[in-house]
């Protein structure tokens, strides 16, 4: 979330678009997933790395024994992280959130 204003500000200072809305949708499409899932990788291993954040993440890592119903648990905050990275993703990108879900 801190690189969104540096990139708003570069583009009004240089005058380019903050994503290529000119390219086809399937490749914005990808583009938009690659980024959600390089915000993934880098906010999941924080939460191993920062121990302030482990307390939020140590959540999903607490079931004895792993199945489909608790295979998406998570904490709170790290729900409020994961809905933020994919909101600041789709307000670039101006694709529709609903893709991300």
């Amino acid at each position: 979330m801190v690189l969104l204003p540096i990139a708003t500000a570069a583009s009004i200072r240089f005058g380019s678009a903050l994503w290529p809305e000119h390219w086809p949708l399937i490749i914005r499409l990808v583009c938009a997933a690659i980024l959600v899932e390089f915000g993934c990788y880098w906010i999941h291993r924080a939460g191993h790395e920062k121990e302030f954040l482990w307390r939020f993440h140590c959540t999903h890592h607490s079931p004895q024994r792993l199945y489909w119903l608790n295979a998406g648990r998570d904490h709170p905050v790290g729900a409020i992280l994961t809905i933020a990275r994919k909101s600041v993703i789709s307000s670039i990108s101006s694709l529709s959130i609903c893709c991300y879900f």
